[in-house]
């Protein structure tokens, strides 16, 4: 069975959208965070406020910053470590 490199295109253009659309305040995220914190890596996290399969991420989200995500979305840096976890635990076929 061959897998289909188009199969989530729509998902994939969707996510490369929503970079270029929210680079600037990713970047100022990114430098602010390392001038804070310059020996813990950062990665960008973009979470769409009707991903189902960011429950998970939702939650840890909310409970890291002490703050309500329901109904909307996420854009900013969180530690890579951070990610890392979330992956693993809500999706582990994706590593």
């Amino acid at each position: 069975m061959t897998h289909d490199p188009f199969e989530h295109f729509g998902e994939q253009q969707q996510s490369f959208e929503l970079i270029e659309g929210h680079r600037e305040i990713l970047l100022e995220d990114a430098r602010e965070f390392v001038r804070e914190n310059p020996e813990i890596p950062v990665i960008g996290l973009i979470l769409a406020a009707d991903a189902s399969e960011a429950q998970g991420m939702r939650g840890a989200l909310e409970q890291a910053t002490g703050q309500s995500f329901a109904g909307r979305g996420f854009i900013g840096v969180v530690p890579r470590e951070f990610v890392v976890r979330l992956v693993r635990a809500n999706a582990p076929a994706a590593i």
